[in-house]
């Protein structure tokens, strides 16, 4: 993508370091203003549409691999593992009662034991204990009353905003 970057340093047009503004777009714009290693190239045209292109490189790269402070496990992570961290729901051990974080779309059985219980709880087990399975079952109306809740949430803050 071409910015038409003109070089104009007489008159009465808005310009940064030599550079017309006025057929910039908002954020080039911006760019130019608050950066002032642009005042050693003396309205070179060339050079910053160069500049600007990188830029726009490196933000469409940005995107994909920068990190986002992830509040599911309290650490920096990429946006891959912060949309599956999100379906982490905090739960209970079916056995032994520990804290566990289990997956709402998973319905195996190790998702609702701790590590501890999984090796002689799993499912390679032909028998299912009772307790697994109304964990599962309590598990299931869980997320279901929390995503009727977010839904309703949501519906609100659409009346809210479409008021406006």
């Amino acid at each position: 993508m071409s910015y038409k970057v003109r070089n104009v340093n007489y008159g009465w047009c808005i310009r940064k370091h030599d550079i017309l503004l006025s057929n910039l777009p908002p954020s080039k714009e911006k760019l130019l203003r608050n950066t002032k290693f642009f005042r050693w190239m003396k309205g070179n045209a060339a050079a910053v549409e160069v500049i600007f292109k990188i830029e726009d490189m490196c933000n469409h790269e940005k995107n994909l691999k920068r990190f986002l402070w992830n509040p599911y496990v309290e650490t920096f992570t990429t946006l891959k593992d912060l949309e599956s961290d999100c379906n982490l729901v905090e739960w209970d051990c079916a056995i032994c009662k520990n804290e566990i974080k289990s997956r709402m779309d998973s319905k195996k059985l190790e998702n609702f034991v701790c590590s501890k219980c999984k090796e002689s709880h799993n499912s390679s087990n032909k028998v299912v204990d009772s307790r697994i399975i109304h964990s599962s079952q309590k598990f299931n109306t869980h997320c279901k009353t929390l995503l009727t809740n977010e839904q309703k949430e949501l519906l609100k803050y659409d009346k809210k905003s479409s008021k406006r």
